[in-house]
């Protein structure tokens, strides 16, 4: 199982869940899309500026916005 497939099934059994995707292959950003709550990270990617989507997101889970 490839990190899409675990993606979409968890979509399928937790629903709730929010899934985040990094790739370095630009052809799979469409599928990405599909199941992802957030942008596609291409690789490589700053450490930091994922940590900061990250906690930009649970703070507005937390505020009831647009982050969940």
């Amino acid at each position: 199982m490839n990190g899409f497939e675990l993606a979409r099934w968890v979509r399928e059994q937790y629903p709730d869940v929010r899934i985040l995707l990094t790739s370095g292959v630009a052809r799979i950003a469409q599928t990405a899309g599909e199941l992802c709550d957030l942008p596609l990270f291409k690789k490589p990617y700053p450490h930091e500026q994922l940590a900061e989507e990250i906690r930009r997101r649970l703070n507005a889970m937390r505020r009831g916005g647009p982050g969940r």
